[in-house]
């Protein structure tokens, strides 16, 4: 009953910090909405709309300005939407993976804690680890699918955010007709890049540390105990042999916190570069 309890309890732990991170995750998206308030209200004032290139009539306020003006607004918001839901559910997803591997660890590490100065029933144990070691072994394969299924969506929001943050920044400093109000706007959108590539980084993090680290609890004095080492020995080389690969960018960078700050750095280059060539225009 008591391990129940703790089992419970751990997961209760996971499911609260998953739920804070989704809440942080989705409240980046706040600022965008504002500005898409700001922009179209700025464009039904000086009479402009917020794709100009869409429709050349919007000099004067006509049923057309009108509708085409209404059609971009709900063309941004619906856009916005489809951009946080993707992300929720990416985060979800790679979130699920991180509680079942925790959970699998929770439970083997207390399975062969129990077994310390105990005759272990072999038999029962034995279909325990079957069952378990299959699941790790599902949830492995699963991990390597998910790979390659996000790799080619990390590698576009990867080259996504480079832009988010270079750009804005680039007009924020070239700019000088706007006020500050419009700068701190795009100030926040540089923020909201870079705090959505660092919650995809952390979560990739944590992923791989949970593969990794999983099976560390197994070592301890048990391991001494004759009665369960070959047990646990066998247990130790099964998930040994299903490590499952990190999460990348289509492969060429791993999803992590050290790649995070490799892309601040491209952003970073990319914003200078935009600024030299102003100057050598200029």
């Amino acid at each position: 009953m008591k391990f129940a309890c703790d089992q419970l309890r751990y997961l209760g732990v996971l499911e609260a910090i998953v739920l804070v991170v989704m809440m942080i995750w989705t409240s980046t998206y706040f600022v965008p909405f504002m500005y898409n308030a700001v922009v179209h209200y700025d464009a039904v004032e000086n009479l402009t709309l917020p794709i100009v290139g869409y429709i050349p009539f919007n000099y004067s306020v006509t049923p057309r300005y009108q509708t085409a003006v209404a059609f971009q607004v709900i063309w941004f918001y619906f856009n916005n939407l489809k951009t946080v839901a993707i992300d929720y559910f990416i985060l979800g997803y790679i979130a699920l993976h991180i509680i079942q591997f925790r959970y699998l660890d929770l439970i083997l590490g207390r399975m062969t804690q129990n077994l310390v100065g105990n005759d272990p029933d072999v038999g029962r144990i034995n279909l325990n680890l079957i069952r378990w070691i299959k699941q790790h072994q599902e949830m492995t394969r699963i991990s390597k699918v998910t790979k390659e299924m996000l790799s080619i969506y990390f590698l576009i929001e990867f080259a996504y955010i480079v832009v988010h943050i270079c750009v804005p920044a680039f007009v924020i400093t070239s700019t000088l007709s706007w006020n500050l109000n419009q700068k701190i706007v795009l100030i926040f959108i540089c923020s909201i890049g870079a705090a959505t590539l660092y919650l995809l980084s952390l979560s990739g993090d944590i992923l791989s540390d949970s593969n990794e680290e999983f099976g560390i609890t197994f070592y301890g004095p048990h391991l001494m105990d004759n009665k369960s080492s070959k047990i646990i020995y066998h247990m130790l080389v099964n998930i040994g042999r299903n490590k499952s690969n990190q999460l990348g960018f289509s492969n060429v960078f791993p999803l992590c916190s050290i790649t995070f700050g490799a892309i601040m750095r491209m952003a970073m280059s990319a914003y200078l570069a935009l600024n030299q060539i102003k100057a050598f225009k200029n």
